[in-house]
């Protein structure tokens, strides 16, 4: 399926981009300026992290290049909402794609293990660190690595990846290049100043703060793997289309139909619902369920990867 740019609903696009930055420009630095009122401080680091999933759906748009047709307005919003959600761009963008291209493997494989090679306690106590806030966390923490040395960083990923893994290869190239360390370091500066500010500012309440960052982790990480629990780790295309009623499944833009989106990753959110309904595809199980469901935890790699529990069969 062709993409044309003009497809790119530019103008929703950044309306609700500028709503969302509004909104944690006010959690971050504007509320507690104006008010040492604990309640209303709750109240907006609660309404800040509900607004997580369709916050990341909209920097996920900037990494695929779709949030705008223009490049450079792309990068540069991807690159304010990522620092406003807690990491940086270039880091998103990186990990994300390549979890496209290496989906169900490697690192990228958070659910399974082949008990001759891996220990059940191991691989299960990283999981569930993994969905309960670790993943948000990482994304917090790694920027720091961006001030080191490009030596050191390049002797890091070889040691922690392998020097001819994909994943290092990648980021050679994408990453450790003058220009990417320069950009990732800009980001981090933005990204370190405004955490430290923010607590300044919140004073004797900064855990709220911390309530709030820790609820986003939450949100984001539970929902990092969802889609793909126990999917087959031979189909790296493979993901679930979880079914949410139109008004959630549209806060969420679309990001639900996992599977229609990687099949057709280049394809706006506005787009993802009537492709599903023109290529006859389905849904497989209700996103809530999903989401219960992998709280079962991990299971051996040459086990039936479908789910035992029945597919919701909404109707489209």
């Amino acid at each position: 399926m062709a993409l044309k740019t003009s497809k790119i609903r530019a103008r929703t696009n950044l309306s609700i981009g500028i709503v969302l930055v509004l909104i944690n420009l006010c959690f971050f630095l504007v509320l507690p300026y104006l008010t040492t009122q604990p309640i209303w401080l709750v109240l907006l680091a609660l309404v800040n992290a509900l607004l997580s999933t369709p916050y990341w759906s909209l920097i996920h748009e900037a990494i695929h290049h779709i949030y705008h047709p223009n490049k450079k307005i792309n990068n540069f919003c991807g690159r304010a909402m990522t620092i406003l959600f807690g990491s940086i761009f270039a880091f998103a963008q990186y990990g994300h794609l390549m979890h496209h291209r290496m989906n169900r493997q490697g690192p990228d494989l958070v659910d399974a293990y082949d008990p001759k090679h891996e220990s059940f306690w191991k691989k299960s106590l990283q999981y569930y660190l993994h969905i309960f806030g670790g993943l948000y966390l990482f994304e917090v923490i790694a920027p720091l690595l961006t001030f080191f040395p490009r030596k050191w960083l390049d002797k890091l990923l070889i040691k922690s990846l392998g020097a001819q893994s994909p994943y290092y290869l990648v980021a050679k190239r994408k990453l450790l290049t003058p220009k990417g360390l320069r950009e990732m370091r800009i980001d981090a500066i933005f990204l370190y100043l405004l955490l430290v500010t923010s607590f300044i500012l919140y004073g004797q309440h900064a855990w709220i703060l911390i309530f709030g960052l820790l609820l986003r982790g939450f949100f984001i990480s539970f929902a990092d793997n969802l889609p793909h629990y126990r999917t087959p780790t031979d189909q790296p295309r493979y993901a679930y289309n979880t079914y949410l009623p139109p008004a959630l499944r549209l806060f969420w833009l679309n990001f639900n139909l996992h599977r229609v989106h990687h099949a057709y990753p280049n394809l706006p959110w506005h787009m993802l619902h009537q492709t599903l309904i023109d290529t006859q595809d389905k849904y497989d199980i209700a996103y809530f369920k999903q989401a219960i469901y992998q709280l079962k935890g991990v299971w051996v790699i040459n086990e039936d990867s479908a789910p035992t529990t029945a597919a919701s069969n909404a109707k489209l």
